[in-house]
């Protein structure tokens, strides 16, 4: 048997509606994300039907762990048994945090088109770059079983990311990558999968 993770983005939060940078900071879900988390988790349950069993882990900021929890509800899988892991949090965008992408890019324009240039290198102040962010999947990555089946919630920068280095995306073009909330994704070797929910 081969390795297959289900990697699944959080439902749309309030930030995520009103257009402002979260990153380790948080909003609670719309409850249109919470729905979205809900739709995800019946579709789910549909591709984890005769799998046998499968393990969950999810970041521990509370927009994923809110999503993990409706999910897990739908799957069947008891709450308490998720596994939170700091790898898994969103990229970190440090000063940027808590502010719009139209005050970003008005109010600091210049690192913020040096950014958009070169995501893998370039940080926002005090934050993360697609590098830091891509050494952390791969230490996460590293340490799962090589072998059956696991479910992952987490985020949509973080999991654009893995996805593209799982599929050897350019570092160039890994941001051009959807990140959406009505579906998720399934991985196997070199592949990836999209389910929509």
């Amino acid at each position: 048997m081969t390795r297959e993770i289900f990697l699944l983005r959080h439902g749309q939060t309030v930030w995520n509606r009103a257009g402002i940078i979260q990153g380790r900071k948080d909003s609670p879900l719309t409850l249109k994300g919470a729905r979205q988390a809900e739709a995800m988790g019946v579709r789910l349950a549909e591709q984890l039907a005769g799998r046998g069993e499968y393990t969950v882990f999810a970041s521990p900021l509370g927009r994923t762990r809110q999503s993990a929890a409706i999910v897990c509800d739908v799957i069947g899988y008891p709450d308490d048994q998720i596994t939170f892991d700091d790898r898994l949090m969103e990229t970190s965008f440090g000063r940027w945090e808590n502010r719009s992408h139209s005050d970003v890019e008005t109010n600091d324009s210049e690192t913020s088109s040096q950014r958009n240039a070169d995501r893998w290198n370039i940080r926002a102040p005090g934050g993360e770059n697609y590098s830091d962010v891509g050494d952390r999947v791969l230490s996460f990555v590293g340490d799962l079983p090589t072998e059956g089946t696991i479910v992952v919630v987490a985020h949509g920068g973080m999991g654009r990311i893995w996805r593209g280095m799982h599929m050897g995306v350019a570092k160039t073009e890994i941001h051009t990558l959807p990140e959406p909330q009505d579906g998720f994704f399934r991985l196997t070797e070199g592949v990836c999968e999209y389910i929509e929910s």
